[in-house]
C-alpha cells in the first residue's frame, strides 16, 4: 500500500483526485485543504494544511510519510494576481518550491499541475517541449513553480493542463461549466469569448489520467487536457445544445473587449500525444465529457431544468 498525500483537497481537482485514489485499497489517502475542517464531508481522512506554512508541511510529510505527494493548491485568480502578487507568488512558487524541497529530503515523488497560461498563446496548442513564455503575473508564477520543481530535483511529474470543468457543488468559486450551466438555467444572457481556443478537461478524467500516471511512475512534464481544441464560445454552445438550454442566451464577444487586468493566451492549450501514446486510459472528447457528467450527477441536471 502507498500512502497519497493530496493538497488543495476541497478545490475540484483535488477532491476528484483524493476519492478517485480512495477508492482504491492499494492507496491509502490523506486529503488536505486551507480550510476549517468541517467543511470536509467526503472520504477519505482530512486534515487542514496551507502550503505556505512551511512548519506545517515539514511536520505533515514527516508524521504522514506520503510515498506521493499530489500538489492540487494553487492560487488561481488569474486577475487579481495582479494586484495580489506576494500572495500569488507565495502559493504557485515559494511554496511549491519548499515542498519540492521536502519531497526530496523525504524521497518521495511530487505531482505538480501547471498551466497553458505559460505559453503565450500565439501558437497553440503547445507540446511538451514548446518553450513557455508568460503574459500575466499569474501566469509567471505558475511558471516559476514548475522551474522550482525542476531546479530541486526530487522525482517529479509536472501535469500541464487547461479549462478543468466539472460538477463539484460544495467548491468556494464554480467553474466555467458550473457557472454557465447556472445561468443558462436562470434565462440569464451570458457573453462568452470567441478568440481563446484551448482543450477543456474534465475534472474527473484528468483524475483518472493522473492515477495511472502516477502507477507507472511517469516522470518529467506531461500535458494530460481534453480531446477537443476549440474557442470557448463553441465550447459553451456545446453545453448549451448537449443539456438542451437555449443558446441563443449566449453572446460572442473578443477578449479585448472585456479589458481584463490580466492578458491571456489566444491559441492555448495542450497538445496530448505523448499521453495517448504512454496512457491507456481515454482521454475524453468533450461529448464524451458532458455524456459522463449527465450520467453521473443526475441530481445536479435535475436542480438546473431548462426554464419553461
Amino acid at each position: 500500500m502507498s500512502r497519497v498525500l493530496v493538497t488543495g483537497a476541497l478545490g475540484l481537482l483535488g477532491l476528484k483526485i483524493a476519492r478517485l485514489f480512495a477508492q482504491d485499497p492499494g492507496h491509502e489517502v490523506l486529503a488536505t485543504f486551507n480550510s476549517p475542517k468541517e467543511n470536509w464531508t467526503f472520504d477519505p481522512p482530512a486534515g487542514v494544511l496551507n502550503i505556505a506554512d512551511f512548519g506545517a508541511v515539514t511536520a505533515l510529510l514527516s508524521d504522514f510519510k506520503p510515498e506521493v505527494v499530489i500538489n492540487c493548491a494553487a492560487y488561481s485568480k488569474v486577475d487579481q494576481a495582479e494586484s495580489e502578487r506576494a500572495a500569488a507568488y507565495q502559493v504557485n512558487a515559494e511554496a511549491v518550491g519548499f515542498l519540492a524541497q521536502q519531497v526530496k529530503r523525504n524521497g518521495s515523488f511530487l505531482v505538480h499541475f501547471s498551466t497553458d497560461y505559460i505559453f503565450d498563446g500565439k501558437a497553440g496548442p503547445y507540446s511538451e517541449e514548446a518553450r513557455p513564455n508568460p503574459l500575466g503575473y499569474y501566469a509567471k508564477t505558475k511558471y516559476w513553480g514548475e522551474e522550482k520543481v525542476v531546479r530541486v530535483g526530487c522525482r517529479h511529474l509536472v501535469v500541464r493542463t487547461n479549462v478543468l470543468f466539472g460538477i463539484h457543488e460544495e467548491a468556494s468559486k464554480p467553474n466555467f461549466f458550473m457557472w454557465l450551466v447556472g445561468e443558462l438555467s436562470a434565462a440569464r444572457p451570458v457573453k462568452i469569448v470567441s478568440d481563446q481556443y484551448n482543450n477543456p478537461t474534465l475534472a474527473d478524467n484528468l483524475a483518472a489520467l493522473v492515477k495511472e500516471a502516477v502507477e507507472k511512475k511517469l516522470e518529467g512534464v506531461l500535458n494530460l487536457a481534453g480531446k477537443t481544441y476549440l474557442s470557448r464560445y463553441d465550447f459553451a454552445m456545446r453545453i448549451a445544445r448537449f443539456f438542451n438550454y437555449d443558446h441563443e442566451l449566449i453572446d460572442p464577444v473578443d477578449t479585448a473587449s472585456l479589458k481584463q487586468p490580466a492578458p491571456r493566451p489566444l491559441l492555448g492549450g495542450v497538445r496530448t500525444e505523448k499521453a495517448q501514446a504512454v496512457l491507456k486510459s481515454s482521454i475524453f472528447s468533450v461529448e464524451e465529457s458532458l455524456s459522463f457528467l449527465k450520467k453521473n450527477y443526475e441530481s445536479f441536471f435535475a436542480a438546473h431544468p431548462r426554464p419553461n
